[in-house]
């Protein structure tokens, strides 16, 4: 039976999004009347989830194929020293990094190898021209994996796969700055899962076959010749950028606003849902991409079911592509209704989706863009560097409204 994306655990949601049923078709009925639906001053529509089924699938041991994926992406050489096998997790905010100050990308799957032009966006958004931070890469990292395949059918699997990322950023001593919803969720809930011994354990049994082992980045302790070591930091691009430096120097370097436009954020599952220890935005009233929009000149409009899912997460656009589509069609009347010139997402498989959904069900399609293009368009960036012809639905209206119509 198909689901929706999982709603976090119970217990440690802190926020009164209700829980809602599906039905044989994905509709959302049934919503349970034990929480109440508060209104917020702006936002008086909240987007309804399906329940998780309850119970974690087993997750079989990793076995020669696995063995063979590590070694055929592993590097030479030990990325650590012998530091022991725990991670000793420091008190306070893991985002912080231990004092990490470079951060180094990690761009996943979908946006090298179907939009490529978001790469350009966030090089240029964090470049000299841009926000100017301290950003490097890291060639030796794979897929994160992606969580909605490995994590729910293999954890042993999707942990080694993403204990070696976070190796590699480990060995740099750098902060992962994603700019997937996926990858950023993926990797997070894994640094979550390697504070425990015995999966951390596991991880590095497998990991030293090809020389690696998973300890966290070691910081001194004030006062004391001890070290201890924190998790490797996992920040999604938008966590990263919306800083008050950072958006204050964003509205100083601004040089096509773009006050003419109508946006219509949507924000995606993995960016929204928070894991055991951590939330980057509130997960039922999410504003950092709203400010960054706003930040660039442009309006967030308001819409009904804006924290719905896309429709494809989960695996469903993968098995069932025509549920994803109704899903997608759902939320694309919403916007439709409120006049958008365009839709925003921090997520490039949110982006796949609407991006290809649309040719199902309308003639009248509504650009689909990742923030980091919409930043770089007011920064200032080369249109025709921001890959927008490689997109299903024509770019060309937004182009034109704001003045930068391409040959």
């Amino acid at each position: 039976m198909l689901r929706a994306l999982p709603g976090g655990p119970q217990s440690r949601r802190g926020h009164d999004r209700p829980q809602a049923y599906c039905d044989s078709r994905g509709d959302h009925t049934a919503v349970r009347e034990d929480r109440s639906l508060k209104s917020a001053a702006v936002r008086t529509h909240r987007p309804a989830r399906c329940r998780h089924a309850k119970g974690e699938t087993a997750a079989r041991p990793a076995d020669r194929a696995l063995h063979a994926a590590l070694v055929g992406i592993g590097e030479k050489g030990d990325s650590n020293d012998n530091r022991g096998d725990e991670v000793r997790q420091a008190s306070g905010d893991l985002r912080k990094g231990g004092g990490c100050m470079t951060f180094a990308y990690f761009f996943g799957c979908v946006i090298p190898s179907r939009y490529p032009g978001i790469e350009y966006a966030v090089r240029y958004v964090t470049g000299k021209e841009g926000l100017n931070l301290d950003v490097m890469d890291i060639p030796e990292f794979s897929c994160c994996p992606v969580p909605g395949i490995f994590y729910s059918t293999d954890r042993d699997t999707w942990l080694a796969l993403a204990a070696r990322n976070l190796c590699l950023a480990q060995r740099e001593k750098a902060e992962i700055m994603t700019v997937c919803n996926g990858c950023f969720g993926s990797l997070l809930k894994a640094t979550e899962y390697l504070a425990e011994p015995k999966r951390l354990g596991q991880a590095n049994k497998i990991l030293s076959k090809i020389g690696m082992k998973y300890t966290g980045i070691p910081e001194k302790v004030e006062g004391s010749s001890r070290k201890i070591f924190r998790p490797v930091s996992v920040r999604h691009f938008v966590d990263v950028v919306h800083t008050d430096q950072s958006m204050k120097l964003l509205a100083e370097k601004i040089k096509r606003p773009l006050g003419k436009l109508r946006v219509a954020v949507h924000y995606g599952c993995h960016y929204l849902r928070p894991t055991e220890w951590t939330a980057i935005d509130d997960p039922n009233d999410p504003v950092k991409v709203d400010d960054i929009v706003k930040a660039v000149g442009a309006e967030s409009i308001d819409y009904e079911d804006k924290l719905a899912c896309c429709g494809a997460g989960g695996g469903v656009r993968s098995h069932v592509v025509e549920l994803a589509n109704a899903l997608t069609e759902d939320k694309f009347k919403n916007i439709s209704n409120e006049n958008a010139d365009v839709i925003v997402t921090p997520c490039p498989f949110c982006l796949l989706q609407f991006d290809n959904a649309q040719k199902t069900f309308t003639k009248r399609g509504i650009p689909v863009i990742h923030v980091a293009q919409l930043m770089a368009i007011a920064l200032g960036a080369d249109i025709s560097k921001l890959g927008f012809e490689l997109h299903n639905i024509s770019c060309n209206p937004l182009l034109a409204k704001i003045g930068v119509m391409t040959k």
